[in-house]
């Protein structure tokens, strides 16, 4: 039987990120994936399987195009985000109780940032090779255009105040 995904869903800035990573903590849960939480004012993957943190950003001032992803006011590291995609490609740990992926995004839609390894990570989901519950994170208004575009199904939406009930 395939498991519902999870959707957690909010508003950029909501603090749908904080929230995860609290209840995680606070329920001493065994979460595996993929985090992108912000510290000293610096976007992060972390992976708390693995207890691995990477910047993700880098230096506004940096010039060259071809190794940098620039999402609004955003600078992100492509050699990053495959480190990130490569947590993916990993087999699940047993011991891990849930997989979360922190977030699908407008890079995602567009085939970059954790492509082809996120694609590649749903389809095993869909085929039922995945028993961990299953945490996607994406922001409230490309909810519908995650959904289409990667066709998913059972589907959950869900709000960081229903992460207690997990």
């Amino acid at each position: 039987m395939i498991k519902d995904i999870l959707i957690l869903s909010g508003d950029t800035g909501e603090g749908k990120t904080t929230a995860l990573l609290t209840w995680m903590n606070e329920g001493k849960k065994r979460v595996h994936g993929i985090f992108m939480p912000v510290e000293n004012q610096k976007r992060l993957f972390y992976n708390p399987y693995m207890d691995v943190k990477i910047n993700a950003e880098v230096s506004k001032s940096v010039k060259e195009r071809d190794g940098v992803f620039e999402i609004g006011k955003f600078k992100f590291s492509k050699k990053s985000f495959k480190v990130a995609g490569s947590w993916l490609k990993m087999k699940p740990p047993l011991n891990t109780d849930f997989l979360i992926i922190d977030e699908i995004g407008p890079l995602e839609l567009r085939g970059e940032g954790l492509e082809p390894e996120l694609t590649d990570f749903l389809e095993k989901i869909k085929n039922g090779e995945i028993n961990q519950t299953i945490i996607l994170v994406v922001r409230k208004s490309l909810v519908v255009d995650v959904i289409d575009h990667y066709q998913l199904t059972n589907i959950k939406l869900i709000r960081k105040e229903d992460l207690s009930e997990l």
